[in-house]
């Protein structure tokens, strides 16, 4: 995923998007909120779940190998670094 680059963009408090480039041309959005408890069936890393997708296919077409579970963690990467920066600690919400 070497020629993916993001444009990472915390629309609110709770939401953040993050655009995905291919070798500098726009081929989608992920849209990654905070958990919320009601999330708690599943195991959640870093409080941070991907709410909604928007993936041209031609970036899977492009690379082949590149899974989507693997383009989701590395979104969440992409927002855990940001929340990182701006010192915040990525719990989930209590409510």
């Amino acid at each position: 995923m070497e020629k993916l680059s993001p444009n990472v963009e915390q629309i609110s408090e709770d939401t953040i998007r993050v655009e995905v480039f291919y070798d500098g041309h726009y081929q989608g959005v992920l849209y990654y909120e905070r958990a919320k408890k009601s999330y708690n069936i599943k195991p959640i890393m870093g409080g941070w779940v991907c709410v909604d997708a928007k993936i041209q296919e031609s970036l899977y077409k492009t690379c082949s190998n590149l899974e989507p579970l693997a383009l989701l963690e590395w979104g969440k990467n992409q927002v855990l670094s940001l929340c990182r920066s701006k010192g915040d600690t990525t719990q989930p919400y209590n409510g």
